[in-house]
This record gives structure tokens, sequence and C-alpha cells, in this order.
């Protein structure tokens, strides 16, 4: 039988990939308890490769210690932080997607996104600078020569500044951590811009305010328990942590509508 050529095709010639990943969205808010589910979420992660978590977590400790050590070097520690924490964020992804997982992904924000990683530190250091300014503006001179033996501790004066420097500080603080607790893997995994990731990282932090609240109440449990058998639970802890950001941000920030 002759087929029509004006006819419609009976196939579907667009091809649907129904195993596609979710892209990332806007932040939402999710419950209180899934500060605990991130927790077990990063668990599963560092199961599916626990001798590899364990390596990459030493390597990074070994990294990080010999970048304070040296006068020059630490000065940039927290640029280099901020390239290793997106290259871990980059392996979490690549051992959910492939079950594979490399020490050598914790360098990815060293060969792609550097400029936008490095810019983001970079803020975050002068936003601490201002901070510093601004406690030391409060605390005044007079507590800075008690230090130096020039002055009595007995001046509630000084002492009330130095309290209020502190809560100050502490207040500024906390914006500062939101801002970036997100960006790097924003900037990394999605190719957002510093100001972008930046915003979105802060939007998702007050959304979540709960949930990581509670996240950071068990994780502080855990790394005292982690501290008890001569640090070596730690070993375990120290991974987990690394993987429940990966975990907090998937639930944040890739979701289907």
């Amino acid at each position: 039988m002759q087929e029509n050529p004006y006819s419609a095709p009976d196939a579907d010639l667009v091809e649907h990939d129904d195993s596609a990943e979710p892209s990332c969205q806007l932040p939402r808010g999710v419950g209180i308890g899934r500060g605990v589910g991130w927790i077990g979420e990063a668990f599963d992660l560092f199961k599916m490769a626990p001798g590899t978590w364990i390596a990459l977590f030493i390597v990074y400790m070994i990294i990080m210690m010999a970048v304070s050590i040296l006068p020059i070097v630490s000065i940039i520690s927290s640029f280099i932080q901020t390239l290793l924490g997106a290259g871990i964020m980059y392996a979490c992804r690549e051992l959910e997607r492939d079950g594979e997982m490399e020490i050598s992904y914790m360098f990815q924000g060293f060969r792609e996104k550097t400029g936008p990683l490095l810019g983001v530190a970079g803020i975050v250091l002068l936003l601490m600078i201002v901070i510093f300014v601004i406690a030391f503006a409060i605390v005044g001179v007079e507590y800075l020569a008690m230090l130096d033996g020039g002055g009595d501790f007995s001046d509630e004066q000084a002492m009330l500044n130095f309290a209020l420097a502190m809560l100050v500080a502490l207040g500024l603080l906390i914006p500062v951590i939101m801002l970036i607790w997100f960006a790097p893997t924003l900037i990394l995994l999605n190719g957002q811009g510093v100001i972008e990731a930046m915003k979105n990282s802060f939007m998702g932090c007050i959304k979540n305010i709960l949930p990581m609240l509670l996240y950071s109440i068990v994780f502080s449990i855990l790394f005292f328990i982690g501290m008890i058998p001569l640090f070596l639970g730690l070993l375990v802890v120290m991974p987990v942590a690394m993987a429940s950001y990966y975990t907090s941000y998937k639930d944040i920030y890739i979701y289907e509508d």
C-alpha cells in the first residue's frame, strides 16, 4: 500500500530523555526534618566509596594545613578552600551519576570556573575585613592597650565594648556565611555568575533556616561523638559533612516542578 507523503508521521520525531536530571531552580524551602535527611543521604554517598572519601578528606586536610603554615600562602587560604570545596561538590555529583569517585575531582575548581570561584572568595574576604574593622572600632584602643598590659581588665566599659563587638561581628558574619554557603556549588555545577550565585545562596539559606539549624545541631553532636575514639570517627563524620553540602544543595535547588 502506497503511503500518503502528506500525512502526519506516526512516530514522534522528538526524542525525550526521561532520565535527564532536573535543572537548577530558584531555591525552595523544605521541611525541618530534611536537616536530618541531608545527613542520611550524605552517609549513603559516603558508603558508595568510603575508601576514596577518607583519602580525599586526608588530602584536603594536608593541603589546608600546609597552606596555613606557609606565611605568604596562608593569606590566600580562603581562595584555595573555596576552589577545593567546589571540587568536592563536583566529586559528589560524579559519584552519584556514575558510581565512581576520584580524588582528582577535588581539583575541578582549578580547571573550571576558577575566576568566578575566586571572585566569591575575594568578596567574602573583603566583607570579613569590613566586619573586623567595625568590631575594632567598637572595641576601641583601650581594650587593645589592656591586651598589651597597659590597661586594667576591670574596666567595665572596655569589657562591655568587647562583648558588643563580638555580638555585632557574629550578627554580621551570619549573613556572609549565607552568601557563600551554596555559592561555589552553584557556580561550578550550574554555571551561575558570582552575584547570582551569592544571591541564590543567601535566599536558599533564608528559606531553610529551621532545617539548617537542626542540621547544625545534629552535626555538632556527631562531631563530638567522632572525636571520642582518638578522633578516628572524624574520618567518617567529616566526609559525610562534606557530602551533606551536596545533598542539601540538591534538595533546595535541584527539583522537579
